[in-house]
């Protein structure tokens, strides 16, 4: 899993990534019209932190990354 963040707020800020595996199911319910997820369990794994400062946001160019962390 790749996490990927740039600061567009004009200010610091402290980002916190809780990371949680999750075994759900999703399907199709005809008499809704919708789909629903059904939740059957849930594991906290990891929480990561990083505070970062603003950054100029550049729509002429492709986004790039100003912090990454590579979840393996």
């Amino acid at each position: 899993m790749f996490i990927g963040v740039v600061n567009h707020e004009y200010k610091t800020i402290n980002y916190t990534f809780e990371v949680w595996l999750i075994n759900q199911s999703t399907y199709y319910d005809k008499s809704k019209n919708e789909n629903l997820t059904v939740y059957h369990n849930m594991w906290f794994i990891d929480i990561l932190n990083t505070s970062l400062p603003h950054a100029d946001l550049d729509i002429e160019n492709e986004w790039t990354k100003q912090w990454e962390y590579i979840y393996i």
